[in-house]
């Protein structure tokens, strides 16, 4: 009976991915290590405001903005369940006291108030990023992979993996 009911879990949670994932157009795929770096050092350590990252996926990379930027306020959003719940529980277990995840979509947070943007999304996603986010002058938005649309990077530094990864730095001067 036990088995049946851990694997009616399992089932249920991959599910859950599995429909976030098209809903969203996108599935929680953790940042390589080597583009994960590079992201990394274009962060400013010395941010004390609020760093968000958007689509926080299962929280690695969130924590590890915690521990870069011990005094700003670290944000990670992720809309798909299962991946949220992940990093909130590992966050009661393992706290990091400048994190914080939140599950919903991360166009309903206070962009404009952010000090440094972090993100590995999909070209629509960009795009709309391009276009509804506001953040305010000298703002930091940091992207793997997809450019944002109609902005040009400050920054471009390829990771050292299979791809050369691109890893694009905006500055918001206006």
């Amino acid at each position: 009976m036990l088995g049946v009911v851990a694997l009616t879990i399992v089932v249920a949670a991959c599910l859950s991915v599995l429909w976030s994932s098209v809903r969203l157009g996108i599935g929680p795929v953790p940042t390589s290590r080597a583009v994960r770096t590079v992201m990394l050092e274009l962060v400013p350590g010395d941010t004390a405001g609020t760093v968000y990252e958007l689509g926080s996926g299962w929280g690695g990379f969130a924590r590890a903005l915690a521990r870069r930027c011990p005094n700003a306020r670290v944000v990670g959003v992720e809309a798909s369940l299962v991946p949220w719940a992940f990093a909130a529980l590992l966050q009661r277990v393992r706290p990091a006291k400048n994190l914080r995840f939140v599950r919903g979509d991360f166009f309903a947070e206070p962009l404009h108030e952010a000090d440094v943007l972090v993100c590995y999304l999909f070209t629509g996603a960009m795009q709309a990023l391009a276009t509804r986010v506001r953040p305010k002058p000298g703002a930091v938005l940091i992207s793997s992979t997809f450019a944002l649309p109609g902005h040009t990077p400050e920054t471009t530094v390829r990771a050292k993996d299979l791809y050369a990864s691109p890893v694009y730095r905006y500055r918001y001067l206006r």
